[in-house]
């Protein structure tokens, strides 16, 4: 119950974290279109806050942490609704079932069973 405290005070720091990742991805890739290749500068904080993201996820998971919806772990799945939270629903493109799981909007963290924040996700539908 006391990582699960934690793991939830710490929510809004994973979030950050993701989106100030996510946000250098995509303006490393705009300068990439632009100018050839991203600047020194700009590849030394990406790589900084990697770094710091997965040191602060290393130490998460050392206490029994598990993270929802990290990598490709549920892309393609069945919807879980013990686990996530369909926000939105999208048509299923080719290859896809009803109620796959298309894209994760924000992750999800559990502390062994228990689940502390589901992920949110994108779910497929069939007309």
């Amino acid at each position: 119950a006391a990582v699960a405290g934690v793991v939830s005070q710490l929510l809004p720091l994973l979030d950050s974290f993701d989106a100030a990742l996510a946000a250098q991805q995509q303006l490393q890739q705009q300068q990439q279109g632009e100018a050839g290749a991203a600047t020194v500068e700009a590849q030394q904080i990406h790589t900084v806050y990697t770094s710091l993201h997965n040191q602060l996820l290393s130490i998460l998971r050392s206490q029994g942490v598990t993270i929802v919806g990290e990598g490709d772990d549920v892309l393609g799945q069945a919807f879980d609704p013990a686990r996530m939270e369909a926000v939105m629903r999208q048509p299923a493109p080719a290859g896809t079932a009803d109620g796959d799981v298309l894209r994760v909007l924000r992750k999800g963290y559990a502390v062994g069973e228990r689940l502390v924040r589901p992920a949110l996700v994108v779910a497929a539908y069939e007309d």
